[in-house]
């Protein structure tokens, strides 16, 4: 499960991240100008930067993409069956490591998962003996199905050797690009559109719009992301995909893959080094 960023303001904590793997890659300079969302009541993008050798300018407008449209509140859900489970077991994972699998916990209401998550922990605490032998515990009941193990094999590298690891498999969906669901291609021509006129204003800048998507679309490709959105106004001639999430079950990166035109491989950044760069221009 990777946490919606929080919207408004200046996003330039989410921007310059991005601009960075510019530079790095294909040896640009920009610099950070200025957040701005409305000129004279017009819309804007979310910021402006400018190139220090030659002053040419860069805008970029940020867009997260959310699909299926209840997974806001699924996420939601997520979030407080999380903190219960973290709560009610915090000292018997501070003992050994345990891992908690759970399917993503839908549209109940707050006393229903409130409910489903001191059952767990009821059954967690009951249970320590059993999982420490190697058993799993869990329950496959429709809707609320669970697992818990201890979890022998943690890798040292991926953190400490104890604590609560807690995860959401996303159930699979197969969306093809060439067939969206009618929903979520009204969605993205909407973001189309917003970003148009956005752009309007900067026809002479170099113009990138940064996609940040979630839930079942969270790990499509650059590839997918280029076929579903075919055809691109001609006013935003550069997407990129911009993803923050976890590269191990303890830290975090960004990742950044070109959309329009396709030019490389994707690029990841962890505590500022890269890991992977892009194929020469």
């Amino acid at each position: 499960m990777t946490c919606l960023p929080v919207s408004g303001g200046c996003e330039r904590h989410l921007t310059d991240p991005f601009v960075e793997c510019l530079n790095d890659s294909q040896g640009t300079c920009f610099a950070y100008q200025t957040c701005f969302h409305h000129i004279n009541n017009e819309p804007q993008p979310e910021a402006l930067y400018s190139a220090t050798d030659t002053g040419a300018r860069l805008v970029i407008e940020r867009k997260s993409v959310v699909w299926p449209l209840n997974y806001v509140k699924r996420h939601q859900n997520d979030h407080l069956v999380a903190a219960i489970l973290s709560e009610g077991l915090r000292e018997l994972a501070d003992l050994q490591p345990l891992s908690i699998r759970l399917e993503p916990s839908g549209l109940m209401s707050r006393k229903e998962l409130e409910s489903f998550a001191r059952d767990i922990v009821a059954s967690v605490r009951s249970s320590m003996d059993t999982l420490r032998t190697g058993r799993v515990l869990g329950s496959q009941r429709a809707g609320r199905s669970w697992t818990c193990n201890v979890d022998f094999d943690r890798d040292p590298s991926d953190g400490p050797l104890t604590g609560l690891i807690v995860r959401w498999p996303e159930p699979l969906e197969s969306i093809r690009a060439e067939a969206l669901p009618a929903q979520l291609t009204q969605k993205l021509l909407k973001l189309l559109d917003s970003t148009v006129k956005k752009f309007s204003g900067y026809p002479d800048a170099r113009r990138i719009l940064l996609l940040d998507p979630h839930g079942s679309i969270r790990h499509k490709d650059g590839s997918w992301w280029h076929r579903a959105l075919k055809p691109l106004p001609t006013a935003i001639p550069e997407i990129w995909l911009g993803i923050h999430d976890w590269v191990t079950d303890f830290d975090q990166g960004w990742e950044f893959e070109q959309v329009f035109p396709i030019r490389g491989e994707p690029y990841a950044l962890l505590d500022g080094q890269p890991l992977y760069d892009f194929l020469p221009t």
